[in-house]
């Protein structure tokens, strides 16, 4: 997955009163990072979406973490897709599973 497309947007505060980009507020941040797993898997709502993507494009800090983390998840995914287990293994675990389906 790609970067989200960075617009320039500026959040506001808990009172409606406008942020500029290095004063966003601590909670904010919280909710970002919360939601980035889910934000990478293309799991949020499309306003939960939209709200990740604003807060990364303004929040420094918060795009490096998305981007640590979305670097780490391709990683684990392109290594998994190489991982094979050993025939012996998967027959030895195909016989356990169709004796437990029997059961």
């Amino acid at each position: 997955m790609q970067a989200p497309e960075m617009e320039r947007v500026i959040g506001q505060d808990s009172h409606g009163n406008p942020l500029g980009p290095d004063q966003l507020e601590y909670n904010q941040c919280q909710e970002a990072v919360k939601k980035l797993t889910e934000f990478l898997s293309h799991e949020l709502r499309a306003d939960e979406e939209t709200e990740v993507k604003r807060h990364l494009s303004q929040c420094r800090g918060c795009f490096a973490k998305f981007h640590f983390e979305e670097t780490l998840l391709r990683t684990i995914r392109d290594r998994a897709e190489q991982v094979r287990a050993p025939g012996a293994l998967r027959d030895k675990i195909m016989t356990l599973l169709s004796r437990k389906l029997s059961s």
